[in-house]
């Protein structure tokens, strides 16, 4: 058994964990067959349609564990796997693959840890208008807009000027 990037990958000897149906080799990736992944690549056919089916079964499962194993909780963890299989499809990623450039689980671990942390980023993000609270003009009457006016413009007076009446500035 080896170990990459937190993924144990057990090669032919599956040894049983204990729960009926999950071997240990269970959050391993499977040996990666290159002939499913180029018809896959194909679109619109039956055989590419029933190639990508192949692939999603095959590696969502690993896909899933890498994510709960990232401290996700499994509701979370299933819907970054289905969105993350979704824009791999939708996007048409899988075009990007060639098994000269290295190995197919290379690809999706390294395409699924950009698109998580674009997830992470994207739900801290600040809206537009970030902290502050916006009020309609409309309900505003003209003396709590220009209280407002006034409160904003206050700190950009100089300090010499602060407190004086207009009077006394006009020097």
């Amino acid at each position: 058994m080896r170990e990459y990037m937190g993924l144990a990958q057990v090669e032919d000897n599956y040894v049983e964990s204990g729960v009926p149906g999950v071997s240990a080799g269970s959050f391993s990736f499977q040996t990666t067959r290159w002939t499913v992944v180029l018809a896959a690549k194909a679109d619109g056919s039956d055989k590419a349609n029933h190639a990508l089916a192949q692939l999603c079964s095959c590696y969502w499962y690993p896909l899933y564990s890498f994510v709960r194993r990232r401290g996700f909780n499994a509701h979370d963890a299933e819907d970054l796997t289905q969105e993350f299989f979704y824009r791999l499809l939708d996007r048409h990623y899988l075009n990007a693959v060639d098994y000269r450039k290295g190995r197919f689980r290379t690809f999706l671990l390294v395409a699924l840890e950009r698109f998580m942390a674009k997830e992470w980023r994207r739900s801290r993000a600040l809206k537009r208008g970030g902290d502050f609270v916006f009020q309609p003009m409309e309900e505003q009457s003209a003396e709590e807009r220009y209280a407002v006016a006034r409160k904003n413009l206050r700190p950009k007076l100089r300090p010499r000027h602060a407190g004086k009446g207009a009077a006394e500035t006009a020097d």
